[in-house]
């Protein structure tokens, strides 16, 4: 296995993936209950509509746990950042509520126990797009701790790029008869009113010439 960089990116040639290092800006109150761990996360960055991806994300107590890329493959995004023993992940749909961009089903609980030891916790999801144009999926992970006391520690924003053929086909599919109606509606109206002055120009009696 042969790993190498190239400014901020990573890449592993035996399962071609290669590895965007995103850094943290967030602060975060330090205390006893937190380490410094790493969150790995897959979000395609070009999608079909209305097919369905696999987003996941993993969150270890090690920066440097490798087990935490196996089976990944393309693109991955991965950042150090604040731990503790339970975690909330969730991966959000910005758009406006009434224009989402995104179906979104989780295959298991937004809150889970991070494991000890070289090891990782892993969340997915099964998003699929039902608009077209280019959107963002955003995801938020959140520290739990003194009970139920939630932190934000870390966000990112990930623009997913709708395949441009998909989205013709999706468009021409879903909105023909308004295209035909737009197309051919004036063309009909015009037809109508030449076929109309015709025959009301055959029914017009020839004037006779004056003697």
């Amino acid at each position: 296995v042969s790993n190498y960089l190239t400014g901020s990116s990573a890449y592993n040639s035996s399962q071609s993936i290669k590895i965007v290092e995103i850094k943290n800006t967030r602060v975060v109150n330090q205390s006893s209950d937190l380490s410094e761990g790493r969150v790995v996360y897959k979000i395609p960055e070009r999608m079909k509509i209305r097919s369905t991806y696999k987003v996941l994300v993993r969150i270890s107590k090690s920066k440097s746990v490798l087990s935490i890329y196996d089976s990944l493959k393309e693109t991955v995004r991965t950042s150090v950042i604040p731990v503790t023993q339970t975690m909330e992940v969730s991966i959000i749909d910005p758009s406006p509520k009434d224009k989402k961009s995104f179906e979104i089903v989780p295959d298991n609980n937004a809150v889970q126990i991070i494991e000890n030891g070289d090891t990782y916790t892993e969340w997915s999801w099964n998003v699929t797009p039902i608009r077209v144009g280019n959107s963002n999926l955003k995801i938020v992970i959140s520290i739990i701790r003194d009970g139920n006391k939630k932190d934000i520690v870390y966000e990112d924003t990930v623009m997913v790029e709708k395949d441009i053929w998909t989205q013709i086909v999706f468009f021409l599919s879903n909105y023909w008869q308004w295209i035909i109606g737009t197309l051919l509606g004036p063309f009909g109206v015009w037809l109508y009113k030449n076929r109309k002055d015709k025959k009301s120009g055959k029914k017009k009696p020839k004037n006779k010439k004056s003697d």
